[in-house]
Protein backbone atom coordinates (compact mmCIF):
# COMPACT_ATOMS: atom_id res chain seq x y z
CA UNK A 1 0.00 0.00 0.00
CA UNK A 2 0.85 3.76 -0.32
CA UNK A 3 1.39 6.05 2.47
CA UNK A 4 -0.75 8.59 3.40
CA UNK A 5 -0.46 12.11 4.40
CA UNK A 6 -3.34 13.27 6.72
CA UNK A 7 -3.58 16.17 8.12
CA UNK A 8 -6.05 17.39 11.71
CA UNK A 9 -7.68 19.79 10.32
CA UNK A 10 -9.04 22.68 12.53
CA UNK A 11 -7.35 22.07 15.87
CA UNK A 12 -10.72 23.51 17.20
CA UNK A 13 -12.82 21.19 15.27
CA UNK A 14 -13.47 17.63 15.43
CA UNK A 15 -10.38 16.24 13.13
CA UNK A 16 -7.98 15.86 15.95
CA UNK A 17 -10.75 14.00 17.80
CA UNK A 18 -11.26 11.82 14.59
CA UNK A 19 -7.70 11.24 14.03
CA UNK A 20 -7.08 10.26 17.50
CA UNK A 21 -9.66 7.28 17.08
CA UNK A 22 -8.21 6.39 13.91
CA UNK A 23 -5.04 5.97 15.31
CA UNK A 24 -6.06 4.06 18.29
CA UNK A 25 -8.16 1.13 16.64
CA UNK A 26 -5.42 1.37 13.50
CA UNK A 27 -5.80 -1.94 12.30
CA UNK A 28 -3.88 -1.37 8.74
CA UNK A 29 -0.42 -1.20 8.11
CA UNK A 30 -0.08 1.53 6.08
CA UNK A 31 2.81 4.09 6.92
CA UNK A 32 0.59 7.67 7.93
CA UNK A 33 2.17 10.84 7.94
CA UNK A 34 0.47 13.26 10.21
CA UNK A 35 0.45 16.59 9.72
CA UNK A 36 -0.88 18.74 12.45
CA UNK A 37 0.38 20.11 15.99
CA UNK A 38 0.98 17.37 18.81
CA UNK A 39 -1.07 19.04 21.42
CA UNK A 40 -4.05 18.76 19.22
CA UNK A 41 -3.97 15.49 18.57
CA UNK A 42 -3.35 15.27 22.81
CA UNK A 43 -6.41 16.92 23.59
CA UNK A 44 -8.27 14.79 20.35
CA UNK A 45 -7.49 11.71 21.88
CA UNK A 46 -8.40 12.94 25.94
CA UNK A 47 -11.59 14.59 24.43
CA UNK A 48 -12.41 10.73 22.67
CA UNK A 49 -11.15 8.83 25.82
CA UNK A 50 -8.38 7.24 23.72
CA UNK A 51 -5.22 5.96 24.00
CA UNK A 52 -2.61 7.08 21.38
CA UNK A 53 0.22 4.55 19.92
CA UNK A 54 3.98 5.52 19.74
CA UNK A 55 4.00 8.20 17.44
CA UNK A 56 7.44 9.50 16.78
CA UNK A 57 8.23 13.38 15.99
CA UNK A 58 10.10 14.06 12.33
CA UNK A 59 10.26 17.19 12.84
CA UNK A 60 8.12 20.28 14.98
CA UNK A 61 7.86 23.90 14.95
CA UNK A 62 5.62 25.92 17.63
CA UNK A 63 4.09 28.31 15.82
CA UNK A 64 2.53 31.62 17.35
CA UNK A 65 -0.95 33.56 16.38
CA UNK A 66 -1.29 36.71 16.04
CA UNK A 67 -5.26 37.93 15.79
CA UNK A 68 -5.75 40.15 12.73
Amino acid sequence: MKPLAMTLGDPAGIGPEVMAKVLAARTFDTPITLIGARWALEKGAAAAGVELPEIPAVATADLQTTPI
